[in-house]
């Protein structure tokens, strides 16, 4: 478990702190100044730091910061309160905390400081369990679901089934857990279509093969299972493999090595192996289709990946991370925005290509709205534009079903959604847009801040000035 060491002057503790740490994961030790933090640190150096402004002169919680850098690199260090320099410690090349929060520390702000903080450091070194990617951005309960599921089992070695439609993100959720492993994640990953090649062929692609193995084998070739040796072997629709090849992997399965054909040595592998399948292997089973002994070796740990129809709250969320994909391949400045009615008709849609095709329904309306920042239902394929939308309900593309949802990221998505639309009314005033949200200045200023910050809103090009009236005289 993570540690997060909390140092607190006793007589003005921060009583939000512990338990902020504790709900982002973190196991909280709190000491009650420098020098008992200074002792802590030789102890065991933590992941996360604390630091209330009056626990200590300024000069002395940056002496500090700077020691639980040198003992954790890549900790983070959150001063609470305000500093009397009114900086972060800093020095000569800048902050040395990543920020400095209210005395009355919020979970919300925490995490915000955070991944902050683990973006800077690069994708590279980023916690591979984060869920950030598509398809796993979610307020729906269901892929909640899926993703603890997959952060559970992908430090492990054990052989995950992986079960839904086409396009719902199997090989996405492979990659996931190659990359949640401590051992693998730093070896090769092997993707095999087991459906794209002749079952004569698939041996070979799987297994290997040595010249002369049969005709056309006029050299050897090393097989998948031998090339992912040390990271892991993806095996896509298994359910198309013939009962011959279930057999034969059945047995690789079990044994852990590999004979290439036309050879009589038998090679010792080290894989982590996943499949996926878009077909109920179980109904196969039951139609002597599937091989039950194979069924129960790669179905240890089976994830269900839910359609796109059945996670609508969803389309929002994944619209974005396709919006900032796709603004990086274009060469965009920033992510395009998607209006109120496109995300409407996005949501009217069944998605029977589920991901994916919501995915290239992006693609699509990038190229159509080209030039444009803001994405209209028109920009969208015709089959989605076209589609009868049913009356707006309370919040766009949110709708609470059977499954549930997160409210507490629905309501942060309502409000992105509320101040996009604000700015766009106000043609990006953000005086005005305060005022059409009965806001204060200084709220509005710290939600669109926090928006920024968390790379959930595109840079606005507007000032503070006093809005103005039509003809240009003043409001």
């Amino acid at each position: 478990m993570r540690k997060a060491l909390i140092v607190q002057n006793v007589r003005a503790a921060s009583p939000g702190a512990p338990d902020a740490v504790t709900t982002l994961g973190f196991l909280p030790h709190v000491v009650s100044s420098c020098e008992g933090a200074r002792a802590a640190l030789r102890s065991a150096p933590p992941d996360l730091v604390l630091l209330e402004a009056s626990a200590g002169s300024e000069d002395d919680l940056g002496a500090l910061i700077r020691e639980v850098r040198a003992a954790n690199p890549d900790a983070s260090c959150v001063v609470l309160g305000p500093l009397s320099g009114g900086g972060a410690c800093a020095d000569a090349s800048g902050p040395l905390a990543d920020a400095v929060l209210g005395a009355s520390l919020r979970a919300d702000e925490l995490e915000v400081v955070l991944a902050r903080r683990a973006r800077r450091r690069g994708d590279s070194r980023r916690d591979p369990s984060d869920p950030v990617e598509a398809p796993f951005a979610a307020l729906s309960v269901a892929m909640h679901r899926v993703v603890t599921a997959l952060k559970s089992v992908g430090p492990r070695d054990t052989t995950v089934l992986l079960c839904g439609e086409s396009g719902t993100g199997k090989e996405v959720a492979a990659r996931f857990l190659h990359d949640s492993h401590p051992r693998r994640r730093g070896g090769p990953m092997i993707s095999v279509h087991c459906g794209a090649s002749p079952e004569s062929l698939l041996e070979s692609e799987l297994y290997g093969h040595v010249k002369g193995a049969f005709t056309g084998a006029d050299r050897d070739r090393v097989g998948k299972f031998e090339q992912a040796h040390g990271g892991t072997i993806f095996l896509d629709e298994i359910s198309t493999m013939k009962p011959e090849g279930q057999l034969r992997l059945l047995r690789v399965l079990q044994e852990r090595q590999v004979t290439r054909l036309g050879a009589s040595e038998a090679r010792p592998v080290d894989v982590r192996v996943v499949v996926a399948s878009n077909q109920d292997l179980k109904a196969l089973v039951a139609e002597g289709r599937f091989r039950l002994d194979l069924y129960y070796r790669v179905s240890t740990f089976p994830v269900v990946l839910p359609p796109l129809k059945d996670r609508k709250c969803d389309i929002p969320l994944l619209v974005d991370c396709f919006a900032r994909r796709y603004a990086g391949r274009f060469g965009l400045a920033s992510p395009k925005r998607f209006s109120t009615e496109a995300l409407a008709a996005l949501n009217a849609h069944d998605w029977p290509g589920n991901v994916r095709e919501l995915e290239s329904a992006v693609e699509y309306a990038h190229v159509l709205s080209d030039g444009c920042d803001l994405v209209l239902r028109e920009d969208l394929p015709p089959e989605i534009a076209g589609a009868a939308v049913p009356p707006a309900g309370p919040a766009p593309g949110i709708m609470l079903t059977e499954e549930g949802l997160s409210l507490r990221t629905a309501v942060s998505n309502l409000e992105r959604e509320l101040i996009l639309q604000s700015l766009r009314l106000a043609g990006g005033n953000k005086a005005r847009a305060a005022e059409l949200l009965d806001l204060k200045r200084t709220t509005f200023l710290e939600k669109l801040n926090r928006l920024e910050e968390e790379d959930l809103l595109p840079p606005v090009q507007a000032d503070w000035s006093s809005p103005r009236a039509p003809d240009g005289g003043a409001a």
